[in-house]
C-alpha cells in the first residue's frame, strides 16, 4: 500500500522534522509543501496587517497549493495538510458577520475536506511540546510562536481532525492524533507507522472478509 501521509500541527510542534525523519527511515518520499515560499511569491509578509478577505483569499491559495502537490501522487509524506489551511481560516474569520467572509470560509472547508478524502489516505495529528531552537524563533514567513496563539492552533487543528474523521464520504482516510507523551522525532515516527500499519491490516482483513469463493 502506497502511503500518502499528511502531517497537520500548529507551528513549532516539529512536522517537517517528522516528514523528513519518515523519509529518511522508512522511505516514503517527503514532499515539502512550500507554503513559506508560496506566500513570498503571492506577496504576503506573515504579520503584515492585511483585509480578512484577502487573506481568506490567500488560505484559498494555499489550499489549492498542497492539493496541486499531493494530486494522483502514488506515495508521500507532506509537512502541511488541508487541516492546517482550515485551522488557520477558522482563527482568521473569528466572530466576523461579513457575508462574503464567511462564505470563502465555507469554500475553504469544502474544498479542504475534499482534498483530504480524495488525496490522502492518512492524516497524523503533532500536538505542541517539544523544545525549540533559536532558529526556530528566527524562520521568516512563519506564525507566532507565542503560547496561547500555538494553543489555538493546535485546539482547531485537532478540532478539524475530529470534524474529517466524521465526514461522511472519509472511505479509509485514517485521522489520528500522536500522543504527547511521544516528544522525540524517533518515538513520533515509530507510533505513527505503528497505527499505520495496524490501520492497513484491519483494511485488509475487512477486504478479504468480503471475497467470495466460487
Amino acid at each position: 500500500m502506497d502511503y500518502r501521509i499528511g502531517i497537520t500541527g500548529a507551528q513549532g510542534s516539529g512536522k517537517t522534522t517528522l516528514a523528513k525523519y519518515i523519509d529518511k527511515h522508512y522511505g516514503i518520499p517527503y514532499v515539502d509543501a512550500g507554503v513559506g515560499s508560496l506566500m513570498s511569491r503571492l506577496g504576503v509578509r506573515v504579520g503584515d496587517s492585511m483585509p480578512l478577505y484577502e487573506r481568506l483569499q490567500i488560505q484559498m491559495e494555499i489550499a489549492k497549493h498542497i492539493e496541486l502537490l499531493t494530486r494522483g501522487a502514488e506515495g508521500f509524506v507532506i509537512d502541511r495538510t488541508p487541516a492546517d489551511v482550515m485551522a488557520y481560516t477558522l482563527d482568521l474569520v473569528g466572530h466576523t458577520n461579513e457575508d462574503r467572509c464567511i462564505e470563502l470560509a465555507l469554500d475553504i472547508e469544502k474544498f479542504c475536506h475534499k482534498t483530504a478524502i480524495s488525496n490522502f489516505n492518512a492524516i497524523a495529528g503533532l500536538r505542541p511540546g517539544v523544545a525549540l531552537s533559536e532558529r526556530d524563533y528566527l524562520r521568516s514567513q512563519r506564525a507566532s510562536l507565542d503560547r496561547l496563539y500555538v494553543a489555538r492552533i493546535d485546539a482547531l487543528m485537532c478540532g478539524e481532525l475530529t470534524k474529517i474523521h466524521l465526514h461522511p464520504q472519509r472511505g479509509d482516510l485514517q485521522t489520528f492524533v500522536v500522543s504527547n507523551r511521544y516528544r522525540t522525532v524517533e518515538a513520533r515516527a515509530r507510533s505513527m507507522m505503528r497505527m499505520l500499519d495496524n490501520a492497513v491490516e484491519k483494511i485488509e482483513n475487512r477486504f478479504c472478509g468480503r471475497v467470495t469463493v466460487h
